[in-house]
């Protein structure tokens, strides 16, 4: 049986050959290989554990890793996922009119607004710290937008922030409002502890149905 099999595996490789399906040098690797039959190869797929996973976030087109300044003037940014290891975010300031469309934040502390406007709509800021902190005579309007930290949202000063949909929530608290802060949210969840100082305001709006 042994020297059948030798002669009918010469004759199958002659074939081969002559056909052009193979080279000559390539006989006896191929012949050993398991993976090639009848003159084709079989891929060969790496293990499971070798298959690079690709994370992607829906709308996001780009990625930055160095943080995002306002100091005067307008700007708008759109569909970026922004991973920041330094200690700020995204800071505005300076009058700046600073608007965040399809937006994924992650850093030690999110949006920081000391004089100027943010205006946010979709997205998220994850922050280890302070999602988002607005003081001075900021003004600040998310939509549908998730903000979560230690504490969701700080406001202190005179600063405005209205927020319609989306999230607030803080491991510590959701939100730390300070001397005559106003905060209005029209259908946003809150979850975690609220701080609230006596001059500070706040109002909630139940969401609104919409009329089919």
């Amino acid at each position: 049986m042994g020297r059948w099999r030798s002669s009918l595996l010469a004759l199958g490789c002659a074939a081969l050959v002559g056909c052009g399906l193979i080279g000559k040098d390539d006989i006896g690797d191929r012949a050993m290989d398991s993976n090639f039959v009848a003159g084709k190869a079989t891929p060969v797929h790496p293990p499971r554990g070798e298959r690079k996973k690709v994370r992607s976030v829906p709308g996001a087109t780009s990625m930055q890793s160095e943080p995002l300044e306002c100091n005067g003037g307008a700007q708008t940014v759109s569909n970026l996922e922004l991973r920041v290891t330094g200690p700020t975010g995204v800071r505005v300031r300076g009058g700046c009119q600073l608007r965040l469309v399809n937006v994924d934040l992650r850093a030690k502390d999110g949006v920081v607004i000391e004089d100027g406007e943010l205006i946010m709509v979709s997205g998220s800021i994850t922050a280890e710290g302070v999602g988002v902190r607005a003081s001075g005579g900021a003004s600040v309007d998310l939509t549908e937008v998730a903000v979560g930290g230690s504490t969701g949202l700080q406001a202190g000063g005179q600063a405005k922030v209205h927020a319609k949909g989306g999230s607030i929530t803080g491991s510590g608290a959701a939100m730390a409002l300070r001397d005559e802060a106003s905060v209005v949210l029209e259908g946003t969840a809150v979850d975690g502890p609220v701080a609230q100082a006596e001059d500070a305001e706040l109002v909630r709006i139940e969401a609104r149905e919409e009329q089919p």
